[in-house]
């Protein structure tokens, strides 16, 4: 939570606009520095390349003398070769005198054309016919410096450095062999603490074919170190170079290839450390574009934080806090912001104290309403009770049996209205009515105007959880205080069926009311028993279905059993307004 706190700025829209615009502005300026630095670069990885080959020339240096050393005696003995020659003991005594003015040469020498050698340094003498190492010296005609790995002589590994003897007329006469141990070639190197990085990790020999020829290492570790991307072959073709690569054990190391020979070629392999300054220098570019980018997206969102986001945010924690309903701080702090935000601040602050001073006027217009609507129910009911009190006094007083009838109806029904308005009045700005709890309001209410103590009669209701709006509940509670009167005075004394009241849904949004009771109670049901009472209820019946919307039947279930059934679709709970508006058509 707080790393999104945090980040919040990061993401808003206008510090992301400030960016985009400070990018651009700057972004001449960075590409110049990026080609500048990218060209700073090159020059600096030409001068690292030519001081890498120059660091392995100076660590090579001892073998390299050694090599050229080799190669000149070699081609001083074979041009004076062919005068020498004719005596075998002035050929002897040179050849030790060459090897002593040279003591790290194992092997001075002269071979025949029949690869016999008689005549070497120390009186050695030894018969090359046949073997590799005099092959692949006669096959380069005597220029091809040669590595063997197993001196046939010294039994050691040793670097073969021939040269050609020419006789007088031309025709070759043998090969002047000079051979140089490995391990003179490559003495130990002690890094020394002022310069560690003089010290190569390896040096090694190889001639243009790619075949290896000495190392400062051990073979085995000489084959780990060479570069992994690129065969000795094509270091030979590339000439003096030096590049990155990776070696065998995945080490990224520094390599240089120096040319010693046409034939002869050195590669110095560097630990990386060496060039960690050239791989810094590598990614500068690319740091500095980052770095400005990051500069410029940083100094934009604080300044759009400072400026203006954070007392946008302050402006909109009071906002969400009035919105959700408190009212006890919603009012806006902000600390030095600028004059525009400082209007909207006023006028944010303006609107909220309007808005709450109208809100008190809208809740003292709702106490009020809810205070005339009580008392509008109050005396509604107590006229109520009034007009029922009259009535039961002139039906006392009456002595006419058809006008005690008419008045008994008329005492029924305003009793109804009572009740069904006490309902209402209990559920008083809800949108919708209980079913069940009205019907059965409804039911004791019919039950106690029209119990007889000599009737033995019943109700039993069947009635599912239904809710309804009041412009369908009422309809249906005075259809109930109708149709149930009707069947309880065509009760017998001896009929002990009950009446049965059913309200359900048959489906989503279909239901059914029925009352199953005698049959007697057809003709008054339809109006076609005489009386005026029975017409006008038979018309408030059509009246209240077609409020509903729905059907009625009457079904015959048997001789002594008839079912009065309305079927009609519930509809979804209205407004307040939408439901006063129904109750005034109700009403009319």
């Amino acid at each position: 939570m707080m790393l999104r706190r945090f980040l919040w700025p990061f993401r808003t829209g206008l510090a992301r606009r400030l960016t985009t615009i400070n990018i651009l502005a700057l972004l001449p300026l960075l590409l110049l520095a990026a080609l500048l630095t990218r060209e700073l670069f090159k020059e600096y990885e030409s001068n690292q390349a030519r001081a890498a080959l120059g660091m392995t020339v100076r660590a090579a240096e001892p073998e390299i003398n050694l090599i050229r050393a080799a190669r000149t005696l070699s081609e001083t003995l074979a041009a004076i070769a062919p005068g020498v020659l004719r005596d075998e003991d002035s050929c002897r005594r040179i050849m030790d005198l060459a090897a002593a003015s040279h003591p790290d040469f194992s092997l001075v020498g002269y071979i025949g054309e029949d690869g016999m050698m008689t005549c070497g340094s120390h009186g050695r003498e030894y018969n090359f016919a046949g073997t590799d190492l005099l092959a692949r010296m006669t096959q380069s005609g005597g220029a091809q410096t040669t590595l063997a790995r197993v001196g046939p002589v010294s039994g050691v590994p040793v670097l073969s450095v021939p040269s050609a003897v020419m006789r007088p007329d031309g025709t070759p006469g043998g090969l002047i062999v000079v051979s140089v141990p490995q391990h003179v070639l490559h003495t130990d190197r002690i890094k020394s603490d002022d310069e560690p990085s003089e010290v190569p990790e390896g040096l090694l020999t190889f001639d243009s074919e790619g075949q290896l020829l000495t190392t400062s290492v051990v073979v085995p570790r000489a084959l780990q170190l060479m570069p992994q991307g690129r065969e000795l072959s094509e270091l030979a073709q590339m000439g003096s170079v030096s590049f990155l690569d990776t070696d065998f054990t995945g080490t990224e190391r520094s390599y240089a290839v120096v040319p010693l020979t046409s034939e002869l070629f050195l590669l110095g392999i560097w630990n990386r450390e060496a060039g960690s300054g050239l791989a810094a220098l590598r990614v500068s570019p690319f740091l500095i574009f980052g770095l400005v980018l990051i500069s410029c997206f940083t100094a934009a969102t604080l300044a759009a934080d400072r400026l203006v986001t954070r007392h946008v945010r302050s402006l909109a924690s009071a906002m969400e806090a009035f919105a959700s309903g408190s009212r006890q701080s919603y009012r806006s702090t902000l600390h030095d912001p600028p004059a525009e935000i400082a209007v909207l601040a006023e006028a944010y602050d303006l609107m909220t104290e309007t808005i709450q001073r109208e809100e008190a006027e809208l809740e003292d217009l709702l106490r009020e309403k809810e205070y005339l609507l009580r008392e509008v129910h109050h005396r509604t009911g107590n006229s109520m009770q009034l007009i029922a009190s009259i009535l039961r006094m002139h039906i006392r007083e009456t002595r006419d049996p058809v006008q005690k009838g008419v008045l008994d109806h008329l005492y029924g029904r305003v009793m109804i209205l009572s009740t069904v308005h006490l309902g209402l009045y209990r559920t008083s700005g809800v949108s919708s009515l209980d079913m069940q709890r009205l019907f059965n309001d409804v039911i004791s209410r019919v039950d106690l105007l029209h119990s007889r103590p000599e009737r033995n009669r019943s109700v039993v209701a069947e009635i599912e959880t239904l809710s309804l709006p009041p412009q369908q509940a009422v309809p249906m509670a005075l259809m109930l205080s109708e149709v149930l009167p009707a069947f309880y005075s065509a009760y017998s004394d001896e009929e002990a069926d009950p009446v049965v009241v059913h309200l359900s849904m048959t489906s989503d949004h279909n239901a059914v009311f029925a009352i199953d009771g005698p049959a007697g109670a057809l003709p008054r049901l339809n109006g076609t028993d005489g009386t005026v009472p029975s017409q006008i209820g038979a018309r408030l019946l059509r009246n209240f279905v077609r409020q509903l919307d729905g059907e009625m039947d009457l079904i015959s279930l048997s001789p002594d059993r008839l079912r009065f059934e309305m079927k009609f679709t519930a509809r979804a709970p209205q407004s307040s307004a939408e439901d006063e508006a129904a109750m005034g058509r109700i009403g009319a």
